[in-house]
């Protein structure tokens, strides 16, 4: 627990390893190799909190410690406790009674809409798109597919792993419901349902399913870190217990309560 959400430089912390290789399984082992591994932390923007969480956790007795560390990072270095302080949720009124402002309620003069277009197919690559139809109906301002968008630059490396890959680059279709073209139109409501008018032919690819697909391409690996190491079924074969079950975490949330949408708003500079 003293090592969650917190990264070490490197990643892969080569003298927690040496102190917990070979050694018995003991509170004392763990605590000196988290006490290393916490030497010269780093998290990303806005969870610093989670380093003094991580040592407090790691000290003996940690259990009061840790609602310490917590409640002394949000309230701004006033130690609290963690349970019994009743805490108002300053938004909720407004989220409950319906007037909360979500991105989809932002508006400006002449703003345009856009609807996506997504893909059928789990894998292949598109052989043609008709989009006749949909540019020559109401209200339609363009039809945006890798065939007319413009080239972009890959997006910089992040501390949270490299940025994703632009839509709209090629014909490749990667998986089911990949966004391969854009309608602008001046009405949501004209670009959703002009969305439907595109035509897309693919030819279709066997996809490949699961992470542990023999076939499944490493794409990147930009930290070059490591893909296999030791004697794992060796390991697994002499362990005294083996605990085997397989977890998986749904691609999306079940909790938003605003609308998936983005408003841009572009001005001069200079």
């Amino acid at each position: 627990m003293a090592l969650g959400g917190v990264g070490t430089i490197p990643w892969r912390a080569r003298e927690a390893e040496a102190i917990l290789n070979g050694a018995a399984v003991s509170d004392e082992t763990f605590r000196a190799a988290a006490e290393v591994a916490l030497r010269d932390p780093f998290t990303v923007s806005g969870t610093v909190f989670k380093i003094e969480l991580a040592k407090r956790t790691n000290r003996p007795g940690h259990a009061d410690s840790i609602g310490v560390a917590v409640m002394t990072a949000i309230a701004g270095g006033t130690p609290s406790k963690l349970l019994g302080d009743p805490v108002d949720r300053v938004d909720g009124p407004l989220k409950v009674s319906g007037a909360a402002r979500y991105p989809s309620d932002v508006t400006f003069p002449g703003l345009v809409h856009a609807a996506l277009v997504q893909s059928t197919i789990g894998a292949g690559t598109i052989r043609s798109i008709d989009a006749g139809e949909a540019r020559a109906a109401p209200g339609v301002l363009t039809v945006i597919t890798h065939e007319n968008a413009p080239a972009l630059a890959e997006g910089p490396m992040t501390p949270l792993g490299p940025t994703p890959p632009f839509a709209l680059k090629d014909d490749h279709i990667l998986h089911y419901g990949q966004h391969v073209a854009i309608v602008v139109a001046e009405t949501p409501e004209q670009a959703a349902a002009v969305a439907r008018l595109v035509k897309i032919d693919y030819d279709e690819t066997t996809p490949v399913l699961g992470i542990n697909n023999p076939q499944a391409p490493v794409l990147r690996n930009p930290w070059e870190l490591e893909m296999r190491r030791g004697d794992a079924a060796a390991a697994l074969a002499s362990a005294e217990v083996v605990y085997d079950e397989t977890f998986t975490t749904a691609a999306e949330t079940n909790n938003p309560l605003g609308l998936f949408a983005t408003v841009a708003r572009w001005k001069a500079t200079g």
